[in-house]
């Protein structure tokens, strides 16, 4: 075999393991991981239920305002989407809520938000804005939001300085600051 043909090999092997499948060896067939088909069969009705609900969603920021949407796959199995509602009892919020339970079931969970989505998502964009008017060359990967821990998550390497001007600057309590060396590639 030659060495183009195994690059070539490793990359589809590669692409096809990200897409959160896998290959049988065995028999070289593609088999798509439960989440993967759960996302697939869901989404479709999902969209629909938000476009009909929330039909002026630009930029996602009439949801945003009451709820966001993750996957969740503790239970390999038996995947399920999360709404976590800041403001479960709007009419959008309960048509949602009643559509999706009659067409999911359990595969669909509301939970309760401590905050507005939209407030962590404009919060994250802030504090990257500010990182990167902090940062001395490229100790700083970024800040990104973490809708499942209702945090804003910040990858680094952070001097005491900058994490106590970070601290000063915004909630503590919304931060979850990851202080480790980061690898060339994440940049």
């Amino acid at each position: 075999m030659t060495f183009k043909r195994t690059i070539w090999i490793f990359l589809l092997v590669l692409m096809l393991t990200a897409c959160r499948g896998e290959i049988d060896t065995e028999s070289s067939v593609y088999q798509e991981s439960p989440m993967g088909a759960f996302q697939r069969e869901i989404t479709p009705i999902l969209e629909a239920a938000i476009n009909k609900q929330f039909p002026n969603n630009e930029n996602g920021d009439a949801l945003a305002e009451q709820a966001v949407i993750y996957y969740e796959d503790e239970d390999e199995n038996n995947p399920r989407i999360v709404f976590l509602a800041y403001n479960e009892d709007t009419k959008e919020m309960i048509e949602i809520r009643k559509e999706l339970k009659e067409k999911f079931g359990k595969k669909v969970v509301f939970k309760k938000a401590k905050y507005k989505p939209k407030f962590l998502r404009d919060m994250a964009t802030e504090i990257s804005v500010y990182l990167f008017s902090i940062r001395n060359n490229k100790d700083i990967n970024g800040a990104y939001w973490n809708a499942k821990e209702e945090v804003i998550v910040i990858e680094g390497k952070l001097s005491n300085n900058q994490m106590n001007a970070l601290n000063n600057r915004f909630d503590p309590k919304l931060l979850k600051i990851k202080n480790n060396e980061l690898h060339p590639a994440a940049f």
